[in-house]
Parts: C-alpha cells; structure tokens; sequence
C-alpha cells in the first residue's frame, strides 16, 4: 500500500504444504553443530515434519 491508495487482493496463497508451523532460534557453533541439535526436534518424529536450518547471524 502506498498513500491513499488501498488494494484488497484475495491471493495468491501459499500451498498448504509450504506453510510454516513454526520456528526455533537455536544456538550452535557451526552448521554441523546445528545440523546434530536439529536432528532433536519433535517435528522429525512424524512422516510429515521437516527442519529447515537458515543462519540468521554469523557464528562466533
């Protein structure tokens, strides 16, 4: 939106198998440490749960 000037848009939309359940920040020392605390989450206990690991700040 910009100024006065509204849009209203329906859509487009994410598919439902993209959308984000949530998030963790974690703290590790690199992305292998990452890649081992991440091998923890709940998420991985079902057929249908994934990790994704970002870096979201340099480590160190």
């Amino acid at each position: 939106m910009k100024g006065t000037s509204k849009k209203l848009v329906d859509g487009p939309f994410v598919e439902g198998k993209d959308i984000i359940g949530g998030y963790m920040h974690i703290k590790a020392n690199d992305y292998e440490d990452a890649i081992a605390l991440s091998k923890e989450c709940p998420a991985l206990n079902s057929n249908e749960g994934s990790v994704e690991i970002r870096e979201i700040m340099p480590a160190g």
